[in-house]
């Protein structure tokens, strides 16, 4: 037939011994697929919250993915350097650490995006970049320049790559509601869903929900509309003051004001973060028509970012970081901004749990993960979790 394009024959790898070359077998699998849609092989993720005794189950997320990069607290750095397998070392990024609350990952996801969108370019000399970005590219399936996006989880989050096939790659993707809502904020949540007894997570800010303790999912589906806040972006007019209400406490920490004052600043970015670093911005004018005088926010523990707009991601997370807004309003609010005011985005809103939620130990994780796209949060010291995960992410 005219015009027809054969399929390319791929490379068998059954029985070759090389999980590398595995990997390049499946990312040029991946390679092949429509250019719209989501191929995990061409997607690299940043596992943010790393922990020694979660990476031996979530290093298969190697095996799907183009690439791993780790957001590693100072303390826990040095682990991280150690680690070693047979391709070398892991790549390792020194997450940034402040007295603001969550204005680290702002810092240190901004950078990374930034070194990633440059990584493409082929004026980039990749011997004198970073040192996690020089692993990054050794230990890659493929060349970095073939990433579609990049794609943010934390390392207890469940994510099927499978699944991830029928997102869009040039669309942002953001999570569904998953933050507490007026109701879970004021009393307690459903018989069927109680609270854990409430531990402090954000210090100083004295309406901090507790964590729920999962026990009934057909209760937690049903009452999600209850439990957690829907409304996610609010504008300056008119509905500033019932937004910041409604909102509370994911706009503490003076972060609505702050937010706010970022959105109105988009106008001069350039000049602004021009004076931070030597790298001119990639931002203009066409961002603040959609996010000036808007400030949102939402749960924020996954999220993804095509690398079309990855330099213009960082630049906005360094924007709101020397702004001190707070990560779980500031990341939304630039999701919203770089999918044209929400129109080019795809939302997993069929992801189980939310920012605070666990299971309840009785309940075997099998149960509850097979069915996801994606989780939250997996509690990797359960025996039952890392084995299901590992079965799942050991398939394909």
């Amino acid at each position: 037939m005219a015009g027809h394009r054969p399929t390319p024959r791929l490379p068998e790898c059954h029985g070759c011994g090389s999980s590398l070359r595995r990997r390049k077998a499946r990312a040029l699998r991946d390679a092949v697929q429509s250019p719209h849609m989501a191929a995990p092989g061409r997607v690299i993720a940043l596992l943010d919250h790393w922990r020694p005794e979660r990476y031996p189950t979530t290093r298969l997320y190697e095996r799907h993915f183009l690439g791993l990069v780790h957001i590693v607290t100072g303390d826990l750095f040095p682990a991280c350097l150690n680690v070693t397998d047979e391709h070398g070392g892991i790549a390792c990024r020194l997450h940034y650490r402040d007295s603001y609350p969550g204005e680290g990952h702002l810092y240190s996801v901004g950078k990374v995006m930034l070194s990633l969108a440059a990584s493409g370019s082929p004026k980039k000399k990749r011997s004198k970049g970073p040192g996690w970005l020089r692993t990054l590219a050794r230990r890659a399936s493929g060349k970095l320049e073939t990433a579609s996006g990049v794609l943010l989880m934390h390392m207890d989050f469940f994510v099927d790559p499978a699944r991830l096939r029928r997102r869009r790659a040039d669309f942002v993707w953001r999570l569904g509601p998953g933050l507490p809502g007026e109701a879970w904020q004021k009393s307690a949540p459903p018989r069927a869903v109680p609270a854990r007894p409430g531990v402090a997570t954000f210090a100083g800010h004295s309406r901090v929900p507790p964590r729920l303790l999962v026990s009934d999912l057909a209760a937690l589906r049903a009452g999600r509309d209850e439990l957690f806040w829907r409304e996610r972006c609010f504008r300056e007019d008119g509905r500033s003051g019932a937004g910041e209400r409604a909102a509370a406490p994911w706009f503490g920490f003076d972060s609505w004001r702050r937010g706010m004052r970022a959105s109105h600043q988009l106008h001069n970015a350039t000049a602004l973060l021009g004076r931070y670093r030597q790298s001119a911005p990639s931002l203009d004018g066409a961002w603040a028509a959609v996010g000036a005088g808007t400030v949102c926010a939402g749960w924020s523990d996954l999220y993804y970012v095509p690398m079309r707009l990855a330099a213009a991601f960082g630049d906005l997370m360094h924007l709101y970081f020397w702004q001190r807004v707070f990560h779980e309003v500031a990341v939304p609010s630039i999701l919203h901004i770089l999918s044209g005011g929400s129109r080019e985005e795809e939302v997993l809103d069929g992801c189980f749990g939310c920012c605070c939620c666990d299971l309840e130990p009785a309940i075997d994780p099998a149960l509850v993960l097979g069915k996801q796209e994606c989780a939250h949060r997996v509690d990797l010291r359960d025996a039952r979790a890392r084995s299901f995960m590992r079965a799942a992410l050991l398939r394909g």
